[in-house]
C-alpha cells in the first residue's frame, strides 16, 4: 500500500529530473563527479589567482561582483563561502549581531588550544541570526555567485560545541532548521 502511495511522487521526480542535465538541473549547479575545483578563501580583487585550471571555484562572498564576473567570464563556476554558524569580526555585517547571540571562539583542534581568530559561534535558533544569514546569501547571488559554500553548519556535530565555551545549546534538530 505504501509503494502506491508513493508512486505519484516517484513519477513526478523522474519527470523533472529527465528535463533536466546533470550540471545544470533545472537551473541549478551541480557538479559532475570528478570535477576539478580550487579553493580560493584568501582572494581579494588585487589578488585573484585565475591560473589554476579548475571548473569551480569556491572564493569568499567578500569578493567584489567584478572579480566574481571576470571569474564567470573564464567559464569557472563561483561558489561563494559564507560560515552560517560563526561570525567573524572582519566581516561588514558582524556589528549587525546582538552581544546576546555570539558565543565562545571556534577551535581549530579537539583540545581548542588554538582558535581561529575574531571568529566566534553563533546562536543559530536567532530570528536575528536567520535574517543576517539570509541577507548575506542575497548578497552572493546579487554579486554573481553561482551558488554558496556553506560552513560552520554543524554546531551540534561539532564536538566542540559541546564545551561551555560557545555559549548555546543547540540541538541536532536546530542545526537542520
Amino acid at each position: 500500500m505504501a509503494l502506491i502511495r508513493f508512486y505519484p511522487s516517484i513519477l513526478v521526480l523522474l519527470a523533472v529530473l529527465s528535463a533536466c542535465n546533470f550540471e545544470r538541473a533545472c537551473g541549478w549547479y551541480m557538479p559532475k563527479p570528478g570535477t576539478t575545483f580550487f579553493w580560493q578563501l584568501s582572494a581579494t580583487d588585487d589578488a585573484l589567482d585565475m591560473s589554476h585550471p579548475a571548473k569551480l571555484y569556491t572564493v569568499d562572498s567578500s569578493l567584489s561582483a567584478k572579480s566574481i564576473a571576470k571569474l564567470r567570464n573564464a567559464g569557472k563556476v563561483v561558489m561563494c563561502y559564507i560560515s552560517f554558524g560563526t561570525a567573524e569580526d572582519y566581516r561588514s555585517d558582524y556589528n549587525q549581531f546582538p552581544k546576546s547571540v555570539i558565543g565562545g571562539l571556534t577551535c581549530r583542534n579537539e583540545a581548542c588550544t588554538d582558535v581561529w581568530p575574531g571568529e566566534r559561534w553563533l546562536d543559530i535558533k536567532s530570528p536575528v541570526v536567520k535574517r543576517i544569514m539570509e541577507k548575506r546569501v542575497q548578497l552572493a547571488k546579487s554579486k554573481g555567485c553561482d551558488g554558496v559554500d556553506p560552513d560552520n553548519m554543524n554546531a551540534y556535530d561539532n564536538n566542540i560545541m559541546a564545551r561551555p565555551i560557545s555559549r548555546f545549546t543547540i540541538t541536532a534538530k536546530d542545526q537542520f532548521k
